[in-house]
């Protein structure tokens, strides 16, 4: 995969889509439209975020406490969740939240040790682990992949495991891409291992046809309760799950301290770390309803810069410092050459781009027709001296890591390379992706397997359209982003939203806010949203409190005023009035406020010229 390529054309595609869903017969409201979108630093899009991180260190020379053991060498953080989990030897399993990135083995820390007990009870009754998944595609996915280690291992033949989602299931034997999922099968014989959701395990708590599964589970069966991408249970769906699995302990009678909990998460943000453990677990002990420590944690270990690429020498016994690049590949006249011998466009296929770019940056050459090596590739970018620099300015002045913005990295190595500050945009992005794309396809071999040489990450972040706003004013298209307002603000907005039919302009829901007079202010500022009239001479207007009031002109150009009180308001009562009239071009919506000491003329007014002609009826 070409990460910052794909980015880009992702990029590309939703704005595309988006030109397609509007489709706007005012040029110049499109235009505007869309160069807001685009804009680097308050547009549609953030990033995208550029991170490559080192290899995870590997536990060599450690002794695996399984029996069950992985074919390969673990991870230092796998043996450390092994090491908590492991019931070898009458060792009672450990809470354990595994919070890595992607790619680490998270699964591998709570699967093996669930195998190896599985493995050490086989033949006896009940239910001894459930895995809860979010979603039933990851279950899916990691019932495939359990089924495979299951039919790979001939001792484990005896450890059965069963999927239990939506459907009456359609496989009533496990196979070697497949888990038993036939309702009535793992009725009539439950599973070692369920994998199902917490929706689903709620269901089976409750439904008659499925206690089947609990009779045979005694309070000391089920060791192990896994919850798999743990921060996904937060607000209302947390508590759900809390009391799902006080309910679960509760039905079993599972004594407290009994189950070993597990929990997988996305890896703990930069800051304060002590903290950001503290935090989770709190909100894990919440869940499980089992005390927890902040040795339960358990985090990345990575290997450091210098570890994984020492100095480089000009001559050394692995070869030399590599100082190509495409800048260079055309000598004096390479800036006006390079792009495009490095935009992916150029190319027929990706195989053709990463063997030119393979060619540009590592004078490796592939004849057309003949696979590019991963693991030679690594090699040579473990030798050039552009890998460190990137590696260098992804870290940052701070020295805190990614991820980074792209423009923030290319800024950093613009720094020490005058030949890249002196290209365009354009070019800094490709030379990036170029080099990127190289990163992300190459491998190391590790223990005859092959693995990621280093982990390339790349987010691109994009906003919700529903916070877009328009300005209203008598010439000219203005956007802006509802959160990024100033408030108070004096200034009238309409919230952006599609119309049905083919108007010269998209329908606009008001979004109004006005300055409270000085002499009587609100407690909380009414904001509210005036929907497309349904008739020429009607509006009608929503409150904060969700109220709404319709209002018709009885005449031609009656100002009818249709008001509604405020949801909170102080000694000072305000009333916000609504009217229009159909001749006009205009809305007019006039604040009054009512009381002892502010008069009614001294209310500030607001009027919107929203329509270059009346609404159609």
């Amino acid at each position: 995969m070409l990460p910052l390529t794909v980015a880009h054309q992702l990029r590309g595609t939703l704005l595309d889509y988006l030109r397609t869903t509007f489709g706007f017969k005012d040029a110049q409201l499109e235009q505007a439209l869309f160069a807001h979108l685009t804009h680097p630093t308050h547009g549609l899009f953030k990033g995208p975020f550029v991170d490559v991180r080192l290899p995870f260190r590997e536990a060599t020379g450690e002794t695996i406490p399984l029996t069950v053991a992985p074919r390969f060498t673990p991870y230092a953080h796998q043996l450390r969740a092994f090491q908590r989990l492991t019931s070898r030897d009458g060792h009672m399993p450990e809470a354990t939240l595994v919070t890595t990135g992607t790619g680490s083995g998270k699964t591998e820390c709570f699967l093996y040790p669930i195998l190896d007990h599985c493995l050490r009870h086989a033949g006896e009754p009940g239910i001894k682990a459930i895995i809860l998944y979010p979603m039933n595609a990851l279950a899916t996915d990691q019932a495939e992949r359990i089924a495979k280690e299951l039919a790979a291992r001939p001792e484990l033949q005896r450890v059965t495991a069963g999927l239990y989602v939506g459907g009456e299931g359609k496989h009533g034997v496990r196979g070697a891409r497949h888990l038993v999922d036939d309702r009535k099968v793992l009725r009539q014989s439950p599973p070692d291992i369920l994998l199902t959701n917490y929706r689903m395990l709620d269901l089976l708590l409750m439904r008659p046809a499925d206690q089947a599964l609990w009779h045979r589970n005694d309070a000391l069966a089920l060791k192990y309760l896994v919850l798999d991408e743990l921060h996904t249970y937060d607000g209302a769906q947390g508590s759900d799950v809390a009391c799902l699995i006080r309910r679960l302990k509760a039905r079993l009678g599972t004594p407290a301290g009994h189950l070993g909990c597990v929990g997988t998460s996305a890896t703990i943000g930069s800051g304060d770390l002590t903290r950001s453990k503290q935090l989770l677990v709190e909100f894990a002990q919440e869940v499980f309803g089992e005390p927890m420590t902040l040795d339960a944690v358990v985090g990345e270990d990575r290997k450091d810069l210098d570890e994984v690429f020492p100095p480089l020498e000009a001559e050394g016994p692995e070869g030399s410092a590599i100082t190509h690049d495409p800048l260079d590949t055309h000598g004096p006249d390479g800036a006006a050459l390079a792009p495009t011998l490095i935009d992916p466009a150029a190319f027929s296929d990706p195989d053709a781009y990463l063997r030119a770019q393979a060619n540009s940056w590592l004078d490796l050459h592939v004849p057309d027709g003949e696979a590019l090596d991963p693991v030679e590739v690594g090699l040579r970018l473990t030798r050039h001296v552009f890998l460190r620099r990137v590696l260098m300015a992804i870290r940052g002045r701070d020295g805190l890591g990614g991820p980074r913005d792209w423009a923030q990295v290319v800024e950093h190595l613009a720094a020490a390379d005058q030949r890249l500050a002196d290209q365009p945009a354009n070019v800094r992005w490709q030379l990036l992706s170029s080099f990127l794309g190289l990163v992300a396809f190459a491998r190391t071999r590790s223990h005859g397997q092959l693995r990621p040489f280093l982990t390339v990450q790349v987010q691109l972040w994009v906003r919700e359209l529903r916070g877009l706003v328009r300005r209203l004013q008598p010439s000219g298209h203005t956007f802006a982003w509802r959160d990024e307002l100033d408030a108070p603000r004096t200034s009238t907005t309409c919230r952006w939203s599609t119309a049905a039919s083919a108007a010269p302009m998209a329908w606009a829901s008001w979004w109004w806010r006005a300055a409270p007079s000085s002499r009587a202010t609100a407690a909380a500022w009414a904001r509210p949203t005036c929907a497309r009239p349904k008739r020429r001479a009607s509006c009608s207007f929503t409150s904060s409190a969700k109220t709404t009031t319709s209002c018709a002109s009885p005449s031609a150009c009656a100002q009818a005023a249709c008001a509604w009180p405020w949801a909170k308001t102080s000694a000072a009562a305000s009333q916000v009035g609504c009217s229009w009239c159909p001749r006009r071009s205009t809305a007019t919506r006039t604040t009054s406020t009512a009381s002892a000491r502010c008069a009614p003329s001294a209310a500030p007014t607001t009027r919107c010229a929203s329509w270059a002609a009346a609404p159609p009826a």
